[in-house]
């Protein structure tokens, strides 16, 4: 374990990321018929496209309840406009029902 801690290790480590090898070696990677083979089956993969399935729902899930808030404060904003023209008392609202809990 000392070698791998060691500073002389990180120092080589360093110094081959700086290099110009670890450009070299990506830029060969992405020249590379099997690395896109590699992507678009991990891409197609049921974990993947479960993953960004579950994603969109949650992200349609927030859109949805954000135009439902927004409807809600424009017809409340609507409504109040509406009574004030025509001189009418606001609405009272009924208080929310009781759900007993199971």
């Amino acid at each position: 374990m000392q070698i791998v801690e060691s500073p002389g290790l990180e120092r080589t480590i360093g110094k081959v990321i700086e290099s110009r090898l670890v450009d070299q070696v990506v830029a060969k990677l992405l020249e590379s018929e099997e690395l896109w083979l590699l992507v678009d089956e991990i891409a197609q993969s049921p974990a993947v496209t479960e993953a960004i399935t579950q994603q969109s729902l949650g992200f349609a899930d927030e859109v949805a309840d954000e135009v439902n808030q927004r409807t809600r404060r424009a017809d409340a904003i609507t409504e109040r406009v509406a009574r004030r023209l025509l001189r009418r008392r606001a609405r009272v609202e009924p208080p929310p029902p009781v759900v007993d809990a199971p």
